[in-house]
């Protein structure tokens, strides 16, 4: 396994290790032979396809928990330069392979989602910021606020404005 940012590789094989326990509680079910009539001429596939299951199931934990640990010896340069051959290899669409991506474009979509959401809410704030600001400017302007405090308040706002932005972008996504 390819290890070029551990946080997505443990993501993307968590969610591998999710759906074969899932794949595992229903072939063993299937195994011990709790199923429909229906299906019974199919229980020889169960044994052979547990044993894949629980096969696969114990490299990705296997592997996952070495590329975690192991490639840390890895310098940052042999780690772009393998992510760039990787991202401009042509890749064939067999069906195994569009199969074994699935997990890292649910990875993906999750992500570009939360992103979506900071990007939504630093947008958010820097409206409520803004329509504060302007609303401080009109008081100031029809003379319902003296001009020093409302000069304040502003530099107030726009003080609290760099704070709540860089919070929010600091915030881990």
């Amino acid at each position: 396994m390819q290890n070029t940012d551990p946080q997505q590789s443990t993501r993307i094989t968590t969610i591998w290790l999710i759906l074969l326990n899932i794949g595992i509680g229903i072939i063993t079910n299937i195994a011990t032979n709790i199923l429909p009539p229906i299906i019974k001429p199919y229980l020889w596939l169960s044994w052979p396809t547990l044993g894949i299951l629980i096969i696969v199931y114990l490299y990705l934990n296997w592997f996952s928990n070495e590329d975690y640990q192991g490639n840390s010896h890895r310098s940052n340069g042999e780690t772009l330069a393998q992510t760039a051959i990787q991202q401009v290899t042509p890749q064939s669409d067999s069906p195994v392979k569009w199969l074994f991506s699935i997990p890292a474009r649910i990875d993906l979509y999750l992500h570009r989602k939360k992103v979506n959401n900071k990007i939504k809410t630093l947008e958010k704030t820097a409206d409520n910021y803004s329509k504060a600001v302007v609303r401080v400017e009109a008081l100031k302007a029809n003379g319902q606020l003296a001009s020093d405090i409302a000069d304040k308040a502003i530099e107030k706002l726009n003080s609290d404005y760099v704070k709540e932005m860089d919070r929010i972008v600091k915030r881990k996504i």
